[in-house]
This record gives C-alpha cells, sequence and structure tokens, in this order.
C-alpha cells in the first residue's frame, strides 16, 4: 500500500477523514503506519520555513472537518497522530483535501544527551538565568519515550522578601526544602489538587529563589504529547499542547518524582538547541495569577518570546524588549 493510497470515508464523509465510517479510523491509523495521510505521502510533504522565524508546525487551516466526540474517540483510541494530522485539513471551493503534513516529530532521533547543559550555567543571577532559559530545551526521558520543548515563556521568583513566592518569609518546609539547597535542582509542586509546576532553583544556596518554566514549544515526542492530553471532542493545537506551567508538566510528563532532580544530567535536564534559534526578542511583564502578592504581582518578572503563539500569557510588554543575552 506504500505506493498507492486509499480512500477514506462514505457518502458525504468520503474524501475526508471518514468520521462516519465505522472503518474510517482503522484506514486512517494504517494511512499514518504506511506513511500515507489523505492522498499525500508524509515523508515527502515539507512544511516549508514559517514567515515569523518561529517553528510552527501547525498553519492556521481555512477550515475544520466536522468532527464529533464519538469520531474523536474512534481516532484517540487508535493513534494521536491522525488528531495531530486534521489540523491540516484545509478546503479548495468543493473539493476538500489535506494540506501538507510535516513530520509530527521535528528533531526526531536526536540525541539531547549530547547537547546537555553544564552546571555552571545556574551559577547566574536569577534574572540574568530567567532570560537565559528562553531558547533552551526541556528534556524528559521516561518510560513513554522522549519529550523535549523550547522554553518560550518563564516566571522568576525571589524570596524571602517576594510575597509572591512560596519562599516568602525564609522559613524552610518540606515543600521548599530544595529552594535552599544548590542552583540548577528541580522544585515541582501540585497546585489546585490536579496540576504539576516545574521550576528551576536558582541563586546561590540559602537564597530561596526559583524559575518557573510557562510554556514550551514542542520539538521532540510531540506523538506522546498528545497522548497525555485529556479526551476532548476539539481537534488539539499542537502550539498549546504545553502553554502554561501546568500542561508543560503534562505534556513531558514531570510529576513529583522529578523533585530534586539536576537538571544538567538525565532523566530530566536542559540542553542547547541543535542549531542557533532565528533572531528574537524577550519581552516581560508581570506575573500571572499572583493577586495575593500584593504590590509584588506588578513586577515585571515574567519572561517571554516576543510574537510566539504558544505564551500562554497576556503579550503586551510592560517594559521596552530586548534581544536575549549570549548562553
Amino acid at each position: 500500500m506504500t505506493g498507492r493510497t486509499r480512500p477514506v470515508g462514505r457518502g458525504r464523509n468520503r474524501g475526508t477523514v471518514g468520521i462516519g465510517d465505522g472503518c474510517a479510523c482503522l484506514r486512517v491509523r494504517r494511512s499514518i503506519d504506511d506513511g500515507v495521510m489523505g492522498g499525500m505521502r508524509v515523508g515527502e510533504a515539507t512544511a516549508g520555513e514559517p514567515e515569523d522565524g518561529f517553528l510552527a508546525p501547525i498553519p492556521v487551516p481555512d477550515r475544520y472537518p466536522r468532527l464529533t466526540s464519538r469520531g474523536a474517540a474512534r481516532i484517540r483510541r487508535w493513534d494521536p497522530a491522525p488528531m495531530a494530522a486534521l489540523f491540516f485539513f484545509r478546503s479548495s471551493g468543493r473539493r476538500r483535501q489535506f494540506g501538507r503534513v510535516p513530520p509530527l516529530c521535528y528533531h526526531g532521533g536526536m540525541t539531547w544527551r549530547t547537547r546537555m547543559v553544564q552546571r555552571d550555567l545556574f551559577r547566574q543571577p536569577t534574572d540574568v538565568l530567567a532570560q537565559r532559559l528562553l531558547g533552551l530545551v526541556l528534556v524528559h526521558e521516561s518510560e513513554a519515550g522522549t519529550c523535549a520543548g523550547r522554553i518560550v515563556e518563564c516566571e522568576m521568583y525571589q524570596g524571602p522578601h517576594d510575597k509572591g513566592a512560596h519562599s516568602y518569609g525564609g522559613i524552610p518546609t518540606a515543600r521548599t526544602a530544595v529552594m535552599y539547597g544548590p542552583p540548577g535542582h528541580a522544585y515541582v509542586y501540585l497546585i489546585y489538587g490536579m496540576y504539576w509546576c516545574f521550576n528551576v532553583v536558582s541563586a546561590v544556596q540559602s537564597i530561596p529563589h526559583a524559575i518557573l518554566v510557562r510554556a514550551l514549544e514542542p520539538l521532540d515526542g510531540v506523538d506522546t504529547m498528545l497522548m497525555r492530553q485529556p479526551p476532548s471532542p476539539k481537534v488539539p493545537d499542537i502550539r498549546k499542547v504545553a502553554s502554561g506551567p501546568g500542561k508543560v508538566c503534562r505534556a513531558l510528563g514531570i510529576d513529583r518524582h522529578a523533585y530534586g532532580l539536576s537538571l544538567w544530567q538525565p532523566p530530566l535536564y536542559l540542553a542547547h538547541p541543535p542549531q542557533p534559534w532565528p533572531a528574537y526578542t524577550i519581552a516581560s511583564g508581570p506575573r500571572i495569577n499572583i493577586g495575593y502578592a500584593e504590590e509584588a504581582q506588578h513586577w515585571p518578572w515574567r519572561f517571554w518570546v516576543d510574537g510566539h503563539p504558544a505564551v500562554s500569557g497576556p503579550r503586551r510588554p510592560q517594559v521596552a524588549l530586548r534581544t536575549p543575552p549570549p548562553v
């Protein structure tokens, strides 16, 4: 079947994704396995360079295929890849067809361990480290596979005088103990009883500073990230899979077992990108969802890559934009 294509669906759904056909999900999976999707070979398709210079694997489609909750459940039961492929659906007059589908795994086969950062990276002031984290790749190796994403948004917290930090007041607890240790370790905590948040411990020992990673640009293991998403009738937007601190941990499979891990060695570590990113600027503004911090909630300690679609919070900077410092 590698050299030819097979239509999917019946009746009105013929030529789309065949949601109404009981065997459509099986045929879509076969198309993925054989390298064929909607009449095009995935291996031959190219995404092209995005205009803004960012990795934007999901172009905005003209319209989406009809997708019911029952149909979405059928496809997800087989493979998350077709769900991502649906996002490339395009319409041309009365004839519907799929657009070009780039590979789901941007750096398939990349050995991230050869690009791990050195421990000295974390021995910098918190405000400098927070900006240098932007553009680095957060990698998590687990039994489900390796997942990686470029950091595009973060917030810094500087206790014990920062009312927005968990270390405010300077009294160590069982939860914040790692913040009082040496820099370069993972501080992971639970919010709302259901979402894990990942932080990079910074500053010298006994100074409780940390940097919250708020958003990633998915690079590797995208299929695994999609598999970890909660069931939904909507077509997932890969750009938003790790847009938010809770989504970052869910996409990468980070939980309480990552607490205290060293971030310069496996299984959870930071790595340099395989090639320099296109030129970008760093924007900064107030941190998000810390109304209890009084005057500290207005401090411009949130940094993000200006204009990136994966940024989770407001994108209007409070201070002037600037170029990133060298890593």
